[in-house]
């Protein structure tokens, strides 16, 4: 009786259950390309804007700066300075 009882629920409880399963599927693939949206979106300048760096000797790294210039050949030691100040 017990028995009966438990594969009736179950049966009719698998569409719930389905169903369910497919929205978590179809949230986790939207999650993971609102993800990739984000990153895109954050890193676009950094694609479309000209990466300056330098090389830090006394902590030993490489520091990247974006300097506020149009033309590459307006970039100076002075500018360098102040943009590393600045940041």
């Amino acid at each position: 009786m017990f028995s009966r009882i438990w594969h009736t629920f179950l049966d009719k409880s698998e569409p719930a259950v389905v169903l369910l399963i497919r929205v978590c599927g179809w949230s986790a693939i939207v999650f993971v390309f609102g993800i990739f949206l984000f990153i895109f979106i954050e890193g676009a300048p950094f694609l479309v804007n000209a990466l300056r760096y330098h090389v830090d000797e006394t902590r030993q790294a490489i520091v990247i700066t974006r300097l506020p210039v149009e033309n590459p050949e307006e970039i100076t030691v002075e500018r360098i300075k102040e943009a590393i100040h600045a940041g």
